[in-house]
């Protein structure tokens, strides 16, 4: 009992916080989501430590498939570092550019036999977990494609000494944004097909 007045005075708690706010619960969450946009221009200072942990959690807190959590993480915060993944694609030069760059990998060591494929969404899940917190951190980022390409992932694997059951699936460069896109609206009704096609 007592739990659940503990559950119920916290939702409260949020509706009050929300109407106060003139916001619905969940707007916030939705103001991030809508808001977030591809940056690859990045001031030139360092994302902070309790930040950088907090968009690591992010990430590992993404659904997984059989709750098995294939993810493995290079974080990279200097610039030896960065250039080497610079090198490792073969191009996208701004990438060296961010203070710091998270590279989600899959360890094919944590899926199950006759997996096809479910890690990826699992590290899919992850990448865009740690995009929306990057910008609810006041952060911007892009996803920089790994997987499935061949080159990209070897030449990560090269440059980084990963074994081969670690397969980096995407290349997230962060840090505070040096430009202001707007963010594109992708609403396309016509895409929508309702109990059936």
């Amino acid at each position: 009992m007592k739990q659940c007045l503990v559950i119920l005075s916290a939702a409260c708690a949020l509706i009050i916080s929300c109407s106060r706010s003139g916001k619905e619960p969940g707007a916030e969450t939705l103001d991030t989501i809508f808001s977030r946009t591809s940056i690859r221009a990045y001031e030139q200072r360092e994302v902070e430590p309790e930040k950088i942990e907090l968009l690591l959690k992010a990430g590992m807190a993404a659904p997984s498939c059989v709750n098995l959590q294939p993810w493995e993480f290079l974080v990279l915060t200097t610039p030896e570092a960065r250039e080497k993944v610079v090198r490792g694609l073969e191009g996208n030069d701004f990438v060296a550019t961010a203070p710091l760059v998270i590279i989600p990998c899959a360890n094919l060591q944590k899926t199950f036999e006759g997996d096809t494929g479910n890690w990826m969404a699992d590290l899919s899940a992850v990448s865009e977990n740690i995009l929306l917190a990057a910008r609810s951190l006041g952060l911007g980022s892009v996803w920089v494609g790994g997987w499935p390409n061949e080159d990209r992932i070897l030449g990560l694997a090269r440059e980084f000494g990963l074994p081969e059951h670690i397969v980096p699936v995407s290349v997230l460069p962060i840090g505070y944004p040096a430009e202001q896109p707007v963010p594109k609206d992708k609403w396309a009704p016509e895409k929508v097909h309702w109990n059936g096609y």
